[in-house]
């Protein structure tokens, strides 16, 4: 979606500075893992599911989570 429109740098140079403020920002960490995910930085996406993963269940949010989850393990060539 966001290289479509040539948006992904501005929204990863987004994301980088929310991070610099809320490193464990659970939405924006879920917003990178689909961007690199959609990138083909599968290696990226994978470290980014892990970190929603901890984060999700740190905070008891686990929804984000589990829409990420479905979303990875309807991929044709799952990710691991």
């Amino acid at each position: 979606m966001f290289a479509q429109y040539g948006l992904e740098e501005k929204a990863l140079d987004r994301l980088r500075e929310l991070f610099d403020i809320r490193p464990d920002h659970l939405e924006g960490l879920e917003l990178k893992t689909r961007i690199d995910l959609q990138a083909g930085r599968h290696e990226n996406a994978v470290a980014g599911a892990r970190e929603v993963s901890r984060v999700a269940a740190e905070t008891g949010n686990l929804e984000p989570w589990h829409e990420l989850r479905d979303e990875l393990l309807r991929l044709p060539d799952r990710l691991t």
